[in-house]
Protein backbone atom coordinates (compact mmCIF):
# COMPACT_ATOMS: atom_id res chain seq x y z
CA UNK A 1 0.00 0.00 0.00
CA UNK A 2 1.61 3.38 -1.02
CA UNK A 3 2.29 5.48 1.69
CA UNK A 4 0.40 8.71 2.76
CA UNK A 5 1.92 11.63 1.61
CA UNK A 6 1.41 13.37 4.89
CA UNK A 7 2.29 10.67 6.91
CA UNK A 8 5.78 11.39 5.15
CA UNK A 9 5.33 15.11 5.45
CA UNK A 10 4.60 14.76 9.48
CA UNK A 11 7.73 12.23 9.37
CA UNK A 12 9.91 14.96 7.07
CA UNK A 13 8.75 17.30 9.67
CA UNK A 14 10.34 15.45 12.20
CA UNK A 15 13.58 15.17 10.61
CA UNK A 16 13.86 18.73 9.59
CA UNK A 17 13.25 19.33 13.58
CA UNK A 18 16.19 16.51 14.08
CA UNK A 19 18.01 18.31 11.56
CA UNK A 20 17.38 21.72 13.16
CA UNK A 21 18.79 19.99 16.79
CA UNK A 22 21.16 17.95 15.71
CA UNK A 23 22.80 21.22 13.65
CA UNK A 24 22.50 23.55 16.99
CA UNK A 25 24.65 20.73 18.37
CA UNK A 26 26.81 20.51 15.96
CA UNK A 27 27.63 24.32 16.13
CA UNK A 28 27.09 24.61 20.10
CA UNK A 29 29.90 21.54 19.47
CA UNK A 30 31.71 23.83 17.53
CA UNK A 31 31.47 26.94 19.58
CA UNK A 32 32.91 24.82 22.77
CA UNK A 33 35.76 23.29 20.32
CA UNK A 34 36.63 26.87 19.09
CA UNK A 35 36.55 27.93 23.12
CA UNK A 36 38.46 25.17 24.25
CA UNK A 37 40.79 26.01 21.28
CA UNK A 38 41.09 29.69 22.48
CA UNK A 39 41.47 28.28 25.88
CA UNK A 40 44.10 25.98 24.69
CA UNK A 41 45.93 28.26 23.00
CA UNK A 42 45.99 30.92 25.77
CA UNK A 43 47.25 28.25 28.73
CA UNK A 44 50.01 27.68 25.98
CA UNK A 45 50.84 31.52 25.78
CA UNK A 46 51.21 31.47 29.17
CA UNK A 47 53.00 28.66 29.76
CA UNK A 48 55.61 30.02 27.45
CA UNK A 49 55.74 33.41 29.26
CA UNK A 50 55.92 31.71 31.88
CA UNK A 51 58.98 29.18 30.34
CA UNK A 52 60.80 31.98 29.23
CA UNK A 53 60.62 34.21 32.15
CA UNK A 54 61.36 30.80 34.26
CA UNK A 55 64.62 30.55 31.47
CA UNK A 56 65.57 34.31 31.90
CA UNK A 57 65.57 33.70 35.90
CA UNK A 58 67.46 30.23 35.25
CA UNK A 59 70.42 32.13 33.23
CA UNK A 60 70.85 35.13 35.82
CA UNK A 61 70.72 32.44 38.29
CA UNK A 62 73.18 30.56 36.18
CA UNK A 63 75.18 33.65 35.48
CA UNK A 64 75.17 34.54 39.41
CA UNK A 65 76.28 31.24 40.20
CA UNK A 66 79.18 30.81 37.59
CA UNK A 67 80.09 34.69 38.63
CA UNK A 68 79.78 34.20 42.52
CA UNK A 69 81.91 30.80 41.42
CA UNK A 70 84.63 32.75 40.27
CA UNK A 71 84.76 35.14 43.16
CA UNK A 72 84.68 32.40 45.73
CA UNK A 73 87.82 30.72 43.15
CA UNK A 74 89.41 33.64 43.60
CA UNK A 75 88.85 34.59 47.13
CA UNK A 76 90.18 30.30 47.62
CA UNK A 77 93.70 31.25 45.96
CA UNK A 78 94.44 34.60 47.73
CA UNK A 79 93.44 32.81 50.70
CA UNK A 80 95.67 30.01 50.06
CA UNK A 81 98.39 31.94 49.07
CA UNK A 82 97.78 34.02 52.33
CA UNK A 83 98.15 30.83 54.34
CA UNK A 84 101.24 29.41 52.63
CA UNK A 85 102.89 32.84 53.16
CA UNK A 86 101.60 32.77 57.00
CA UNK A 87 102.84 29.07 57.20
CA UNK A 88 106.00 29.97 55.49
CA UNK A 89 106.30 32.86 58.58
CA UNK A 90 105.50 30.41 61.19
CA UNK A 91 107.97 27.22 59.89
CA UNK A 92 110.63 31.14 59.60
CA UNK A 93 109.15 32.40 63.55
CA UNK A 94 109.38 29.10 64.95
CA UNK A 95 113.22 28.25 62.87
CA UNK A 96 114.40 31.86 64.42
CA UNK A 97 112.98 31.15 68.26
CA UNK A 98 114.99 27.30 67.83
CA UNK A 99 118.31 28.93 66.83
CA UNK A 100 117.71 31.49 69.76
CA UNK A 101 116.77 29.18 71.90
CA UNK A 102 120.16 26.89 70.88
CA UNK A 103 122.35 30.35 71.16
CA UNK A 104 121.00 30.30 74.83
CA UNK A 105 121.70 26.85 75.44
CA UNK A 106 125.35 27.21 74.02
CA UNK A 107 125.85 30.56 75.52
CA UNK A 108 124.63 29.28 79.19
CA UNK A 109 126.86 26.90 78.94
CA UNK A 110 129.70 28.56 77.92
CA UNK A 111 129.04 30.98 80.59
CA UNK A 112 128.98 27.86 82.93
CA UNK A 113 131.97 27.05 81.96
CA UNK A 114 133.75 30.30 82.27
CA UNK A 115 131.87 31.00 85.89
CA UNK A 116 133.46 27.49 86.48
CA UNK A 117 137.09 28.34 85.40
CA UNK A 118 136.35 31.87 87.68
CA UNK A 119 135.72 30.35 90.44
CA UNK A 120 138.42 27.52 90.44
CA UNK A 121 140.75 31.04 89.19
CA UNK A 122 139.42 33.09 91.96
CA UNK A 123 139.73 29.92 94.67
CA UNK A 124 143.61 29.70 93.22
CA UNK A 125 144.22 33.12 93.22
CA UNK A 126 143.23 33.37 97.26
CA UNK A 127 145.57 30.59 97.61
CA UNK A 128 148.34 32.20 95.46
CA UNK A 129 147.95 35.55 97.31
CA UNK A 130 148.10 33.76 100.90
CA UNK A 131 151.08 31.56 99.61
CA UNK A 132 152.42 34.90 98.31
CA UNK A 133 151.83 36.78 102.24
CA UNK A 134 153.43 34.09 103.85
CA UNK A 135 156.40 33.80 101.64
CA UNK A 136 156.47 37.78 102.38
CA UNK A 137 156.40 37.39 106.03
CA UNK A 138 158.96 34.62 105.85
CA UNK A 139 160.91 37.08 104.34
CA UNK A 140 160.96 39.76 106.63
CA UNK A 141 161.43 37.29 109.09
CA UNK A 142 164.32 36.30 107.32
CA UNK A 143 165.23 39.92 107.32
CA UNK A 144 164.74 40.56 110.45
CA UNK A 145 167.14 37.90 110.99
CA UNK A 146 169.65 39.13 109.06
CA UNK A 147 170.19 42.21 111.40
CA UNK A 148 171.78 40.04 113.92
CA UNK A 149 174.45 38.58 111.79
CA UNK A 150 174.86 41.70 109.97
CA UNK A 151 175.03 43.15 113.60
CA UNK A 152 178.02 40.66 114.64
CA UNK A 153 179.95 41.01 111.14
CA UNK A 154 180.36 44.46 111.44
CA UNK A 155 181.28 44.26 115.53
CA UNK A 156 183.66 41.83 113.69
CA UNK A 157 184.79 43.64 110.99
CA UNK A 158 185.19 46.65 113.37
CA UNK A 159 187.82 44.41 115.38
CA UNK A 160 189.60 43.25 112.89
CA UNK A 161 189.97 47.01 111.78
CA UNK A 162 191.22 47.51 115.54
CA UNK A 163 193.62 44.23 115.42
CA UNK A 164 194.97 45.39 112.13
CA UNK A 165 195.82 48.92 113.17
CA UNK A 166 197.22 47.62 116.96
CA UNK A 167 199.39 45.13 114.56
CA UNK A 168 200.78 48.35 112.32
CA UNK A 169 201.37 50.13 115.37
CA UNK A 170 203.02 47.19 117.29
CA UNK A 171 205.05 46.69 113.76
CA UNK A 172 206.07 49.94 113.53
CA UNK A 173 207.20 50.16 116.86
CA UNK A 174 210.72 50.40 117.63
CA UNK A 175 213.11 46.98 117.77
CA UNK A 176 216.03 46.28 120.29
CA UNK A 177 219.75 45.04 120.43
CA UNK A 178 220.24 42.39 123.01
CA UNK A 179 223.46 42.00 125.17
CA UNK A 180 225.06 39.53 122.87
CA UNK A 181 224.24 42.37 120.14
CA UNK A 182 221.64 40.94 118.22
CA UNK A 183 218.19 42.84 117.15
CA UNK A 184 215.23 42.30 118.24
CA UNK A 185 212.42 43.63 115.71
CA UNK A 186 209.15 44.76 118.32
CA UNK A 187 207.11 41.99 119.46
CA UNK A 188 203.63 41.42 117.12
CA UNK A 189 202.52 38.00 118.73
CA UNK A 190 199.35 39.63 120.66
CA UNK A 191 198.21 41.87 117.80
CA UNK A 192 198.65 38.55 115.52
CA UNK A 193 196.85 36.58 117.83
CA UNK A 194 193.84 39.06 117.82
CA UNK A 195 194.11 39.78 114.52
CA UNK A 196 193.82 35.75 113.62
CA UNK A 197 190.84 36.13 116.40
CA UNK A 198 189.52 39.36 114.49
CA UNK A 199 189.63 37.74 110.58
CA UNK A 200 188.10 34.11 112.23
CA UNK A 201 185.92 36.29 114.20
CA UNK A 202 184.78 37.81 110.54
CA UNK A 203 184.84 34.63 108.63
CA UNK A 204 182.39 33.71 111.22
CA UNK A 205 180.44 36.65 111.14
CA UNK A 206 180.48 36.58 106.77
CA UNK A 207 179.17 32.70 107.18
CA UNK A 208 176.37 33.48 109.50
CA UNK A 209 175.19 36.83 107.42
CA UNK A 210 175.45 34.41 103.92
CA UNK A 211 173.46 31.74 105.61
CA UNK A 212 171.04 34.61 106.49
CA UNK A 213 171.40 35.97 103.24
CA UNK A 214 170.67 32.30 101.42
CA UNK A 215 167.61 32.14 103.93
CA UNK A 216 166.05 35.81 102.51
CA UNK A 217 166.91 34.77 99.07
CA UNK A 218 165.56 31.50 99.43
CA UNK A 219 162.46 33.66 100.84
CA UNK A 220 163.03 36.04 98.20
CA UNK A 221 162.86 33.35 95.46
CA UNK A 222 159.62 32.09 97.33
CA UNK A 223 157.55 35.28 97.12
CA UNK A 224 158.40 36.03 93.73
CA UNK A 225 156.97 32.36 92.59
CA UNK A 226 154.26 33.15 94.56
CA UNK A 227 153.85 36.67 93.39
CA UNK A 228 153.96 35.32 89.54
CA UNK A 229 151.23 32.63 90.55
CA UNK A 230 149.25 35.18 91.97
CA UNK A 231 149.80 37.55 88.76
CA UNK A 232 149.59 34.55 86.62
CA UNK A 233 146.17 33.38 88.43
CA UNK A 234 144.76 37.29 88.50
CA UNK A 235 145.10 37.02 84.88
CA UNK A 236 143.31 33.82 84.14
CA UNK A 237 140.57 35.50 86.51
CA UNK A 238 140.47 38.51 85.00
CA UNK A 239 140.36 36.49 81.71
CA UNK A 240 137.40 34.22 82.90
CA UNK A 241 135.70 37.65 84.18
CA UNK A 242 135.84 38.96 80.96
CA UNK A 243 134.62 35.61 79.19
CA UNK A 244 131.66 35.65 82.16
CA UNK A 245 130.38 38.83 81.42
CA UNK A 246 131.03 38.28 77.57
CA UNK A 247 128.68 35.22 77.96
CA UNK A 248 126.03 37.20 80.24
CA UNK A 249 125.78 39.66 77.12
CA UNK A 250 125.29 36.96 74.42
CA UNK A 251 122.69 35.75 77.17
CA UNK A 252 121.08 38.63 77.54
CA UNK A 253 121.30 39.15 73.92
CA UNK A 254 119.94 35.78 72.76
CA UNK A 255 116.45 36.61 75.03
CA UNK A 256 115.91 39.49 73.17
CA UNK A 257 115.97 37.12 70.08
CA UNK A 258 113.78 34.51 72.01
CA UNK A 259 111.63 37.61 72.76
CA UNK A 260 111.60 38.80 69.37
CA UNK A 261 111.20 35.51 67.72
CA UNK A 262 108.19 34.89 69.86
CA UNK A 263 106.53 37.44 68.82
CA UNK A 264 107.39 36.75 65.72
CA UNK A 265 106.02 33.49 66.17
CA UNK A 266 102.45 34.66 68.04
CA UNK A 267 101.97 37.18 65.31
CA UNK A 268 102.74 34.51 62.47
CA UNK A 269 100.88 31.73 64.07
CA UNK A 270 98.04 34.75 64.67
CA UNK A 271 98.14 35.58 60.71
CA UNK A 272 98.03 31.50 59.61
CA UNK A 273 95.18 31.18 61.79
CA UNK A 274 93.07 34.00 60.31
CA UNK A 275 94.37 32.42 57.07
CA UNK A 276 93.08 29.25 57.97
CA UNK A 277 89.78 31.05 58.92
CA UNK A 278 89.98 32.76 55.26
CA UNK A 279 90.30 29.75 53.55
CA UNK A 280 87.73 28.15 55.23
CA UNK A 281 85.32 31.19 54.44
CA UNK A 282 86.75 30.23 50.74
CA UNK A 283 85.89 26.90 51.14
CA UNK A 284 82.44 27.63 52.47
CA UNK A 285 81.67 30.01 49.58
CA UNK A 286 82.85 26.84 46.85
CA UNK A 287 80.97 24.83 48.73
CA UNK A 288 77.98 27.70 48.49
CA UNK A 289 78.48 28.40 45.00
CA UNK A 290 78.41 24.67 44.03
CA UNK A 291 75.03 24.25 45.54
CA UNK A 292 73.89 27.59 43.72
CA UNK A 293 75.28 25.95 40.88
CA UNK A 294 73.33 22.98 40.88
CA UNK A 295 70.29 25.01 41.78
CA UNK A 296 70.71 26.77 38.45
CA UNK A 297 71.58 23.38 36.71
CA UNK A 298 68.14 22.23 38.33
CA UNK A 299 66.08 25.55 37.67
CA UNK A 300 67.28 25.75 34.11
CA UNK A 301 66.28 22.53 33.31
CA UNK A 302 63.06 22.83 34.94
CA UNK A 303 62.66 26.10 32.72
CA UNK A 304 63.71 23.99 29.72
CA UNK A 305 60.92 21.66 30.39
CA UNK A 306 58.64 23.87 30.92
CA UNK A 307 59.37 25.13 27.86
CA UNK A 308 59.26 22.45 26.65
CA UNK A 309 55.95 21.39 27.93
CA UNK A 310 54.46 25.20 26.72
CA UNK A 311 55.91 23.86 23.32
CA UNK A 312 53.84 20.71 23.62
CA UNK A 313 50.85 22.57 24.68
CA UNK A 314 51.18 25.03 22.06
CA UNK A 315 51.66 22.27 19.47
CA UNK A 316 48.71 20.48 20.71
CA UNK A 317 46.20 23.88 20.77
CA UNK A 318 47.34 24.27 17.45
CA UNK A 319 46.83 20.75 16.28
CA UNK A 320 43.04 21.28 18.26
CA UNK A 321 42.88 24.26 16.14
CA UNK A 322 43.02 22.81 12.80
CA UNK A 323 41.21 20.22 13.93
CA UNK A 324 38.12 22.74 14.83
CA UNK A 325 38.63 24.43 11.97
CA UNK A 326 38.19 21.30 9.76
CA UNK A 327 35.35 19.86 12.36
CA UNK A 328 33.25 23.29 11.80
CA UNK A 329 33.90 23.31 8.11
CA UNK A 330 32.62 19.59 8.15
CA UNK A 331 29.56 20.37 10.19
CA UNK A 332 28.62 23.54 7.87
CA UNK A 333 28.83 21.34 4.95
CA UNK A 334 27.25 18.48 6.43
CA UNK A 335 24.24 21.16 7.47
CA UNK A 336 24.08 22.75 4.19
CA UNK A 337 23.66 19.61 2.24
CA UNK A 338 20.92 18.50 5.00
CA UNK A 339 19.10 21.52 4.43
CA UNK A 340 19.40 21.05 0.53
CA UNK A 341 18.42 17.02 0.78
CA UNK A 342 15.64 18.38 2.88
CA UNK A 343 14.47 20.66 0.74
CA UNK A 344 14.30 18.72 -1.97
CA UNK A 345 12.36 16.12 -0.53
CA UNK A 346 9.68 19.00 0.90
CA UNK A 347 9.46 19.95 -2.20
CA UNK A 348 8.85 16.38 -3.75
CA UNK A 349 6.43 15.80 -0.86
CA UNK A 350 4.48 19.45 -1.56
CA UNK A 351 3.95 18.21 -5.25
CA UNK A 352 2.84 14.73 -4.03
CA UNK A 353 -0.01 16.92 -1.99
CA UNK A 354 -0.54 19.05 -4.66
CA UNK A 355 -1.14 15.91 -6.86
CA UNK A 356 -3.15 14.03 -4.58
CA UNK A 357 -5.43 16.77 -3.87
CA UNK A 358 -6.08 17.27 -7.60
CA UNK A 359 -6.58 13.39 -7.98
CA UNK A 360 -9.25 12.96 -4.92
CA UNK A 361 -11.04 16.18 -6.37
Amino acid sequence: MPADPRQLLHILEDLQHFIGDWTRTLGSVVADAGGAVQMAMNVANDLAAAARAQQDAANDMVQRAAQMRSRAAQALQVAQAALARAQQAVAQAQASLQRAQQMQQEWAARRSSAQNELDAASTELRAAMQTAQSCARDLASAREKMLAPQATLASARGSLASASAALAAAAAAPGYTDQNGVYHGPNTGPQLAALSYAQAAVAQAQAQVAAAQAVIDAAQGRLDMAQQWANLTQARVESAQGRVKMCEGKLAEAASLIAQAQSLLNAAMSARATAEQAVARANASMSAAAVATQQAAEAKARADASAAAASLVSNAAQALGSASHAFHGLSGSQGEAAARALGEVTKILEQLLRFDSSVSL
